[in-house]
């Protein structure tokens, strides 16, 4: 890959647009947008069906960050040689951490409870109403802590950068 490629660049921030899109519109538009519909049990159905799609397209979109991440720190380690991680160590640091911390509750909201929320609808596993609420409430609130993380990420990269 070439330092600097713009193709890493374009498919960088297309990963950026759908990790921060995709949970702004889930948590602010879509899910909102449920209460509109009458009865509870067509609500859950949409949302669940709607998660099945939403769900690898957002842990795409964080693919895509960090494997176009990964090939540009692979060009900047060639560049910089043995200075490497005296210049760009901080960042780096707090950069895997909060992936770390983003992957695992992308993890749990997509892998773990999405899909326990989706069978519960379905009918496939035993869920009553009030566990099946619950449930489309955790997807909401570890959809807003990711969107948090993801944000405070991108702001804690320009103020360490900036260093």
């Amino acid at each position: 890959m070439v330092p600097n490629s713009p193709v890493l660049h374009f498919f960088h921030l297309l990963g950026l647009c759908i990790a921060l899109g995709g949970p702004l519109f889930f948590n602010f538009i879509l899910y909102p947008s449920l209460k509109f519909l009458p009865e509870k049990k067509e609500r859950h159905l949409l949302l669940a069906q709607l998660i099945r799609y939403y769900h690898p397209f957002f842990l795409g979109g964080l693919c895509l960050i960090f494997l176009s991440g990964a090939f540009r720190l692979t060009d900047l380690k060639e560049g910089l040689g043995g200075s490497y991680f005296d210049q760009v160590g901080g960042l780096l640091m707090f950069k895997f951490g909060m992936t770390l911390l983003i992957f695992n509750t992308a993890c749990m909201q997509a892998i773990g409870t999405g899909l326990k929320y989706g069978r519960m609808v379905m009918g496939v596993i035993p869920g009553d109403e009030a566990t099946i609420d619950r449930y489309a409430k955790k997807i909401w609130r570890v959809s807003l802590i990711n969107l948090l993380l993801i944000a405070g990420t991108v702001v804690g990269i320009f103020f360490i950068s900036r260093r």
